[in-house]
């Protein structure tokens, strides 16, 4: 019986062992060490491709971080976008909307907000003004007035307006035409044309002649995000060293120039709630 009993007892360590040995084999394959990069991949928005500047821009970076850095400039906030969830670049600037879809699939994690000075008298600020364009002969004095018109938006970019309007008790799905376009440009040329009634925009967007309305919300500027994986120290290091360039005299200039950025603040995920609530009023 003794041995009988010893047997068991083997059999049932043996199966026990295995089983940790198998739980451990699949935590280990399923959990990868924190990203620590060897050089830092940048990649911003900017029209400004002026390659001196930029390089000049990822030197002070490096500088501050110790490691090298490769800043590429794109015009295309959708390729950043893509970009920083493929992580082909570890630190990117994202439309806040672009950001907020990001981050929900753990994708990418704000570091910092640019600023942007607007206003007259000019202001330092992270978030802008929403607003709605149209031709001064319009005769609109509210919202409301935007019922049973065509409005030109871009897509996702004007959620937060579009969720204003529905405060207002606008029925978004019926009782508005939506225009799909590119960019303020494209919009402000279909009001000036006939081909919608409206603009959705923000306050540091020309107004080229046309009458404005302001809406209820502020809209966050961009998110300079990093990938999530990346080590905790580095990504603090990365946003001491964006802060410290935008408070020295040589990189605010080029930040501005390239930019049009005067500074960078610590961002904060609650700076991008509006657009979360926005979305889930909105959004069928």
């Amino acid at each position: 019986m003794r041995q009988v009993a010893f047997v068991c007892l083997a059999s049932a360590m043996l199966i026990c062992l295995s089983a940790c040995s198998f739980v451990k084999s699949v935590h280990d394959q399923s959990s990868t060490a924190p990203y620590e990069p060897e050089a830092l991949r940048i990649q911003f928005v900017s029209l400004q491709e002026d390659e001196e500047q930029v390089n000049a821009l990822a030197d002070l970076l490096a500088k501050e971080l110790g490691i090298p850095v490769e800043l590429t400039v794109t015009p295309n906030y959708d390729t950043a976008s893509k970009d920083i969830r493929s992580k082909k670049f570890d630190v990117v600037m994202m439309q806040p909307y672009d950001y907020v879809e990001a981050n929900q699939l753990r994708e990418a994690t704000a570091l910092l907000q640019p600023q942007l000075s607007i206003g007259k008298p000019q202001e330092n600020v992270t978030s802008v003004k929403g607003q709605v364009l149209f031709e001064k002969t319009s005769g609109f004095s509210s919202l409301q007035d935007l019922a049973g018109k065509t409005i030109a938006m871009q897509k996702k970019k004007d959620v937060v307006q579009l969720s204003d309007l529905a405060k207002a008790g606008i029925d978004i799905q019926k009782d508005i035409t939506i225009l799909q376009v590119e960019s303020d440009a494209q919009g402000i040329k279909a009001v000036k044309n006939g081909k919608a009634d409206a603009l959705f925009a923000v306050e540091s967007t020309p107004v080229q002649g046309l009458g404005r309305l302001e809406t209820e919300n502020r809209i966050p500027n961009d998110a300079i995000a990093v990938r999530p994986d990346m080590m905790d120290e580095w990504q603090e290091s990365i946003r001491q060293a964006f802060l410290s360039v935008g408070e020295s005299k040589k990189g605010r200039q080029l930040i501005r120039t390239l930019f049009g950025h005067v500074g960078y603040v610590p961002a904060d995920e609650s700076d991008f709630d509006i657009i979360r609530q926005a979305q889930e009023l909105v959004e069928p």
